[in-house]
């Protein structure tokens, strides 16, 4: 982590910072072990590493949702509170994830932000999106939107950005990698599985801005010191 403190620094882009003051680089992928689908919470799923690699990782791990009745996904969870500050504020954020076709086409990316579903839905064999969609209302979520970018080998980059408000904290804050059963809403993202329709998973990238950023390796824990810095362990 890089602490600057000046008096008066002009910087290159002309802006002055005050003195003292504490300046702390913007993280740009909030997901720890992006690319370790192992260390990922997981429900009614399993998850192996396979071979090869993606557009963004030399690891894939191939995730086989079971025959429960539930959500079949990895995912990691935010600290209460959330990741972003505690204002009226509208924070646009950025999130996709390589994925391809292993015995099922069909997979999903999923936001839980207070305390409903904003999601992207999509069939990785035809390259086409399924389903971009929220429960949540537009004092949650605005500005949706989600796609697919084709990769090399049958891998997608598949992505999902909107922007949010940020006051909302009333359940942690998670996202999703999930299979899928190709139906629209949510019911494509919870069902009962059939123990066989599984998707490659080769890293994921998640980050407070409106454009995708550069995908960066996470291997640590990621947290908010609850002034509005977001650190890396």
């Amino acid at each position: 982590m890089t602490r600057v403190t000046a008096t008066n620094r002009v910087l290159a882009s002309g802006r002055t910072l005050a003195a003292n003051r504490l300046v702390i680089p913007v993280q740009q992928n909030l997901l720890a072990y992006s690319e370790a689908a192992d260390e990922w919470l997981s429900d009614a799923i399993t998850i192996e590493e396979v071979g090869g690699s993606s557009p963004l990782s030399t690891t894939i791990f191939e995730i086989t949702e079971t025959t429960d009745n539930n959500y079949h996904t990895i995912y990691q969870g935010f600290p209460a509170g959330g990741i972003f500050e505690n204002s009226e504020i509208l924070q646009p954020i950025y999130y996709y994830a390589a994925l391809k076709k292993s015995a099922s086409a069909y997979a999903s990316l999923d936001l839980l932000l207070a305390l409903g579903n904003t999601f992207i839905t999509v069939d990785l064999e035809e390259g086409t999106v399924i389903d971009v969609d929220t429960t949540e209302g537009a004092a949650v979520v605005q500005d949706l939107a989600g796609g697919l970018i084709e990769q090399e080998d049958g891998w997608f980059l598949v992505w999902l950005t909107c922007k949010v408000t940020t006051s909302y904290h009333l359940s942690e804050q998670s996202v999703y990698v999930m299979t899928s059963n190709g139906a629209e809403g949510v019911a494509g993202l919870s069902y009962a599985g059939n123990g066989s329709r599984s998707i490659l998973f080769g890293g994921a990238n998640f980050a407070l801005t409106n454009h995708r950023t550069p995908y960066r390796l996470t291997e640590g824990t990621v947290y908010n010191d609850g002034m509005g810095r977001v650190l890396i362990s």
